[in-house]
């Protein structure tokens, strides 16, 4: 560095041409704060479809400031949430709250719908995508702000199907992907997240606020007109697993070892 002006000279010394080849740096974050870099630039590139050129400090304000004016005029006041898979309510295969991991470390922060790998994945709310990230082995995920401090997360896409960019507002109707991620282990889902937070943009946050319930969100599943939905018959505690045993409650004993099932017989839906 000198007054000011930072200088780099790069030797590239090869046996062949390195002709037509471009030559790829990294800097850290710790140089990009001392540079006054902003890593937000590709993120501000994408959203609006610029080049490689770098961003002035005016562009970077004029285009932060657009962004936030998108964000504003995509809020989704609607009361309800749609189903994130188009073609109505799938099988739920996993639920919030569900314990996986060692020592509850591991908590299910959303909730699983199988569906095929051609399912197409649509937001649950209008708004602005604010992240697109990758998990190992588990395919891409997006990130909606729906405004109101309300986002979404939807997991284990297929990155090749993936057909919105960041900072792109999308509707209920918009596919996000026309794929799921099908190389895991598991059967291929849908892994769908409510998260709720400040009413601030979130740009580029992987897990904004705090997650929610989705299936206790009002409007996720729609409910044809005239039909009953099911009322508990009987809830408690067995030692039977009540999947294979009559429905009889036994509540847990101190001599009594073995799991405990915690069960609910519900009244079957009916047209009123």
């Amino acid at each position: 560095m000198i007054n000011g002006v930072m200088r780099v000279e790069i030797a590239v010394k090869a046996t062949t041409s390195v002709a037509g080849y471009t030559l790829g740096l990294r800097i850290s974050s710790g140089l990009v704060k001392r540079l006054g870099l902003h890593a937000s630039d590709t993120f501000l590139k994408i959203a609006f479809g610029l080049g490689p050129a770098a961003l002035t400090p005016p562009q970077r304000t004029d285009l932060k400031a657009k962004l936030e004016q998108r964000r504003q005029d995509n809020i989704d006041e609607g009361p309800s949430w749609s189903c994130p898979l188009a073609g109505g309510a799938p099988s739920v295969s996993g639920t919030f709250g569900e314990w996986r991991g060692r020592d509850n470390n591991n908590v299910h922060r959303g909730v699983d719908f199988a569906a095929p790998a051609g399912s197409t994945v649509t937001p649950s709310r209008a708004g602005v995508v604010s992240h697109r990230g990758r998990l190992d082995n588990m395919g891409d995920y997006l990130v909606v702000d729906h405004g109101r401090g309300w986002f979404s997360r939807y997991l284990h896409l297929d990155a090749d199907k993936i057909v919105v960019h960041s900072g792109q507002a999308v509707s209920r109707t918009t596919p996000l992907a026309t794929g799921l991620y099908a190389v895991g282990k598991w059967p291929t889902h849908l892994h769908f997240e409510v998260r709720h937070g400040t009413d601030q943009a979130a740009w580029e946050t992987p897990q904004p606020g705090s997650a929610q319930d989705p299936l206790q969100t009002p409007g996720m599943f729609a409910v044809a007109a005239g039909t009953a939905l099911p009322r508990v018959e009987e809830f408690g505690l067995t030692r039977q697993h009540p999947g294979k045993n009559l429905f009889v409650k036994a509540s847990p004993t101190a001599t009594n070892n073995g799991p405990v099932y915690m069960f609910a017989k519900l009244l079957g839906t009916k047209s009123r």
